[in-house]
């Protein structure tokens, strides 16, 4: 266990709200970074703080490398709570995880490639329940000369200076079945602040993971590295924020929104604000 006065390795910040399986995932997270001097954030916003206070008790994680911080908002907002874990954090290096998220590698190994000009996110996420609308056809593995199927979604922003910037918004592939993780982020602490970490004027789901990867990609000149394996628990829409709408028009919505920053070539979050209001 790590010691208090001791500056972690890396600060893991997970968001929560209200989500139950966080008691499945937790236990692997801390065993993950149990060894490697991590430090755990909780940050229950909008959630029930006595829910979430048996989980960890049940848990018997008191006095290790898990803390909680409680933000008291009518609603859950991500990237507010991304930002109100990165202001408690004591780390140089942050790693956003969700709470229905298992790793299945060390990512904090992939540190050591954390170079002054980079960001890492998860290269792998297998569901728990595959997707039902793509299967790989049964019996084309074996002397196939097809043996993969790679689909890759990317948005190229196009600048008034002649520069440009390309994002990956979604990779899938197939057979195995796996997708990338935008929003498993592993960045260092002052490349999180330089762009003032995540924006939490986005409105319900969607385009917040994409947008601080357009921003620290733009803003800092940083590559955008995939490594590293994860399991996601499968859940429908019912325990997204999507507010009534679908995950297309929320995050379309949201991507029209970060369009109209960017033409007026605004290029930071809202940590700053985020801590100022919040941080009492």
């Amino acid at each position: 266990m790590m010691g208090d006065n001791l500056q972690p390795v890396a600060s893991v910040i997970i968001p929560w709200c209200n989500r139950p399986e966080i008691e499945l995932t937790l236990p692997h997270t801390i065993e993950r970074f149990r060894e490697q001097d991590c430090e755990i954030i909780i940050v229950n916003c909008g959630g029930d703080d006595v829910a979430l206070a048996s989980i960890l008790e049940r848990l018997h994680v008191v006095g290790s490398n898990v803390s909680t911080l409680y933000v008291p908002s009518t609603e859950f907002n991500k990237s507010l709570a991304l930002n109100l874990g990165a202001f408690v954090s004591r780390a140089e290096i942050l790693l956003t995880l969700d709470a229905d998220i298992i790793l299945l590698s060390d990512i904090i190994a992939a540190a050591l490639f954390l170079t002054e000009r980079c960001f890492i996110t998860i290269a792998q996420v297998r569901e728990t329940k595959l997707a039902t609308d793509f299967r790989w056809p049964e019996g084309m593995i074996d002397g196939s000369h097809l043996i993969g199927v790679v689909s890759t979604w990317t948005t190229e922003f196009l600048w008034s200076d002649g520069r440009s910037t390309t994002v990956q918004n979604w990779r899938s592939s197939y057979p195995n079945h796996t997708r990338a993780g935008p929003g498993l982020v592993l960045v260092r602490k002052q490349h999180f602040l330089d762009v003032q970490g995540y924006d939490s004027r986005f409105h319900a789901w969607g385009f917040a993971d994409i947008d601080l990867h357009v921003r620290l990609q733009y803003a800092l000149g940083l590559e955008h590295i995939q490594t590293g394996a994860a399991e996601h628990l499968s859940h429908t829409d019912a325990q997204r924020n999507l507010k009534g709408r679908t995950r297309h028009v929320s995050s379309q919505l949201n991507f029209a929104a970060a369009c109209k920053r960017y033409s007026r070539c605004e290029f930071e979050g809202t940590y700053e604000l985020d801590t100022s209001t919040w941080k009492d």
